[in-house]
């Protein structure tokens, strides 16, 4: 539809100038500044068009940019949350820990935000960072699922569920390497 309304504004535009070409051509003295004016307005009235559609692209991609970077300062606070340190593994009792936020994320994705950045690197490795996230955050979910329900759960099992997050190339890992990887991506660096 928006590229049939494009052809059509377009097209009539094209017709309106042609129309005030030939009207420019057969005008005499003084009346030959009314068809120039109007061929100027037909000019002025296609680079406005243009125009505007770059500016509201790049006002897309500054907003996207912006909460994106927003987003991934904040994931990088949650993730240095006490609660996530591999010092607090052995405790006795269950924690609740801070979920990460991909709603920037998603709703960049979806309101042709990214796309608007044409950078196909970046829109994949913000498709893995979200897949993170999410399979994070379960995890979470059903690591305190698991530790609130269970009535005497063992120390050994809090130990292994801790070890689980925080092993090697475990999920904090992974998420931390990905955040500081996105963060330092040329479109989403700090200013």
């Amino acid at each position: 539809m928006r590229r049939m309304i494009s052809w059509l504004t377009f097209g009539f535009l094209a017709v309106s100038f042609a129309i005030t070409w030939l009207w420019l051509l057969d005008a005499r003295g003084n009346a030959r500044f009314e068809p120039t004016v109007a061929g100027l307005g037909i000019v002025g009235t296609v680079i406005g068009i243009f125009a505007e559609r770059a500016a509201e692209r790049r006002e897309l991609t500054d907003l996207t940019v912006w909460s994106i970077r927003e987003e991934l300062r904040i994931n990088a606070r949650i993730l240095a949350d006490h609660r996530f340190d591999s010092d607090t593994a052995g405790e006795s009792h269950p924690r609740v820990f801070p979920r990460l936020r991909v709603a920037a994320v998603e709703a960049a994705m979806s309101s042709r935000g990214v796309q608007a950045l044409n950078d196909p690197r970046l829109l994949a490795e913000l498709h893995a960072w979200q897949d993170n996230v999410h399979e994070f955050n379960r995890r979470l979910d059903l690591t305190e699922l698991r530790t609130l329900v269970a009535v005497g759960i063992a120390p050994e099992e809090l130990e292994a569920l801790d070890a689980a997050l925080h092993r090697r190339n475990g999920h904090m890992d992974v998420l931390q390497r990905r955040l500081a990887e996105l963060r330092l991506h040329p479109r989403l660096a700090d200013d």
